[in-house]
């Protein structure tokens, strides 16, 4: 047990054994070693080591602990795969007019009739454990969730891009489902086309719903690879701050009186 005990002490950082190592092994030669001395002295020493503010040693620490609580993170979220596709809607003669045209469509596919269709559709079978244990609008509420629609924060005249995106657990079936959800938005483009007002410069006829992208090969969400790098910077960063505002440990007593 004293062999043990004189190892750790070589825990300690090095100036504090060229200073207090001597005499600290003689106080050990004449007292009995226990798992107690033994404890308080890895406790000691881990203390110790934290104390030296030396950068690149918590720089280590953290962002290798950092790198790690990533990687749990990671595993810890429900893998899911992401598709995208790009679109636009051209011919009417304004931005307003345009936003006002596809959030009806929107409102179309995602309304309850057009999701069930799809969750339901032999060819994607989306969500099958969740029907089997949820009511189905629990079902079309949690797809409604995974699937965006963005539109750019202004348009030019008379076109407007967007995007559809679609995230679910299995890569084809999201890829799938950006198709169903496009074949959707076409179908709705052509149900609600405006009917032309007195005046209007254009036609319903002129308004078309236009693919820029197919969809996309899906993406793993979350990114593995990713999380542990924002982990690991995240835990250098957190260095330098401890670094910065650490204030001085008080002293370390290593045995009771």
């Amino acid at each position: 047990m004293k062999g043990l005990a004189r190892f750790l002490i070589r825990v300690y950082p090095a100036k504090w054994r060229a200073r207090y190592g001597e005499e600290f092994e003689a106080l050990l030669e004449d007292s009995s070693s226990g798992w107690p001395i033994v404890f308080d002295l890895l406790k000691g020493a881990i203390r110790m080591q934290l104390s030296i503010p030396s950068f690149p040693k918590l720089a280590l620490m953290l962002s290798f602990a950092g790198l790690l609580i990533g990687l749990l993170v990671s595993y810890s979220v429900t893998p899911r795969y992401i598709s995208r596709s790009e679109l636009s809607i051209e011919g009417a003669p304004g931005s307003l007019r345009l936003g006002d045209y596809l959030m009806q469509i929107e409102q179309e596919v995602l309304s309850r009739i057009s999701l069930s269709r799809m969750i339901l559709d032999p060819h994607l079978d989306l969500y099958p454990e969740e029907r089997a244990r949820m009511p189905l609008e629990d079902v079309i509420e949690t797809m409604r969730t995974r699937i965006r629609v963005d539109t750019p924060p202004s348009a030019g005249q008379g076109r407007l891009a967007f995007s559809i995106g679609f995230a679910y657990r299995d890569r084809m079936k999201a890829r799938d489902t950006v198709q169903a959800l496009i074949s959707r938005f076409s179908e709705a483009s052509l149900k609600l086309r405006p009917v032309p007002e007195a005046g209007d410069q254009f036609t319903s006829a002129q308004i078309n719903l236009t693919v820029l992208d197919p969809p996309s090969m899906p993406i793993l969400l979350p990114n593995r690879s990713l999380s542990m790098f924002f982990g690991f910077v995240a835990g250098i960063v957190a260095a330098s701050f401890v670094a910065i505002f650490r204030r001085r440990p008080p002293p370390v007593t290593l045995f009771a009186a």
